[in-house]
Order: structure tokens, then sequence, then C-alpha cells
């Protein structure tokens, strides 16, 4: 099976060096950044997708969020649902602050 197109939207998969796999693997306290897989990112609001063993993960590196995927699960299923309505991606708040409810995701994740 051919691998799924990066969704449109903005995001690329070509992401610059070994740091950002360092910086995201500290997000999901991994000691071992090249356990980070996946990798997508928006250049205009510096989100972050990834995957990390068998999760799909948000985090925006500006505002220090981080964000668990819970629906849809699997790279193919969620490379579709963010090409055709990113707004029905259904996310957990992992941010320690939060009250860790499963939230949608909204505008103001996708803005900082």
């Amino acid at each position: 099976q051919e691998a799924p197109k990066v969704p449109r939207g903005g995001w690329t998969d070509h992401i610059a060096g070994p740091a950002i796999k360092q910086i995201l693997s500290g997000y999901v306290n991994e000691p071992y950044p090249d356990t980070i897989e996946d990798i997508l990112r928006d250049p205009i609001t510096q989100d972050y997708v990834f995957s990390y063993k068998g999760d799909f993960y948000f985090c925006n590196c500006l505002s220090n969020g981080i964000f668990l995927v819970l629906e849809p699960k699997g790279k193919a299923a969620l490379w579709k649902q963010m090409d055709e309505d990113i707004m029905k991606v259904c996310l957990e708040d992992l941010n320690p602050d939060s009250s860790g409810n499963a939230i949608h995701i909204s505008d103001s994740l996708l803005s900082g």
C-alpha cells in the first residue's frame, strides 16, 4: 500500500536536522530521540505532528502545548482526516495545567 501523502494546509515533512527529534522527544519524556517518527510541521503556526510508540501527538513549540491524538488512529487515517477536515481530529490535552479532558482540535490550538 502506498504511503499517504502529506495533508494539505501547509503541512510539510521536510524537517531540517535531528534537533527537532530531540525537542519533540522531550514532550513525551523519551530519552531516545530516534523513536520519534512521522514528523509533520506547519511552518506558519509551528505545530508539529509526530508518532511515538504507535501513538500520534500534536505539539506546538511556541506554546509548549502537547496533545495526544485519540481519533483517528494510525498514520493513513490521521493524514486523511487532517487533509479533509482537521477540526474533526479528536485530541486529549496532556499539558500539566489542564484538566486532561478530551477535546477537539480548535483554532486556538492551531494558532498557538
